[in-house]
């Protein structure tokens, strides 16, 4: 989720290359909010199927992930989930 917003951690523009890159395009010109783009993309049938969006306990859990990606960035989000702590 975060490869597909096309910014990276430093704020440098990702070229993203994928197929469904209009896609992801339209999700985060149009939802700011971390968890408004955590739902959309969930809702992208291709990759997550018909049903996932609807499990509360695994959009949390993605959206805790995401949110701490954006937040502290992939390497001491990484630390984190090794060593413990928020």
């Amino acid at each position: 989720m975060r490869y597909v917003a096309g910014i990276d951690e430093n704020g440098d523009a990702i070229d993203v290359v994928d197929p469904m890159n209009d896609k992801y395009r339209h999700i985060y010109k149009n939802y700011n909010n971390p968890s408004d783009q955590v739902r959309e993309l969930m809702q992208l049938k291709d990759i997550f199927g018909d049903d996932l969006h609807k499990n509360h306990k695994c959009l949390t859990e993605i959206l805790a992930a995401y949110t701490r990606l954006i937040n502290n960035g992939a390497r001491e989000s990484v630390r984190m989930l090794k060593f413990g702590g928020e």
